[in-house]
């Protein structure tokens, strides 16, 4: 019994960490980047349109074109795309290249 509520507390604790780990979305001299729970800058302001993070990406845009970036600032899908579509609920969907 005691072994499972030390699994179950870790669990919390867990998630709890993950929780203060979400990167907010904000605003500077037009241009969008995100920050920390504290408000400290974790991924340059160099987008013109982002949304927020889900599953560890969040879609951003740079210079009229659109991708996916990681909580890191790490381009998953590159910023190449004139079009996108929900990524969570279409796979391999593709928009043509300008």
């Amino acid at each position: 019994m005691q072994k499972i509520l030390i699994l179950i507390l870790l669990l919390f604790g867990v998630q709890t960490l993950e929780a203060q780990q979400t990167l907010r979305k904000k605003k500077e001299n037009d241009l969008w980047g995100f920050v920390d729970s504290s408000g400290k800058l974790m991924i340059e302001y160099q987008y013109q349109n982002v949304y927020d993070f889900y599953e560890n990406v969040a879609l951003v845009q740079k210079n009229d074109f659109w991708g996916f970036i990681n909580s890191a600032g790490e381009i998953v899908v590159p910023i190449e795309f004139s079009e996108v579509q929900n990524f969570f609920e279409c796979k391999n969907c593709k928009g043509e290249k300008r």
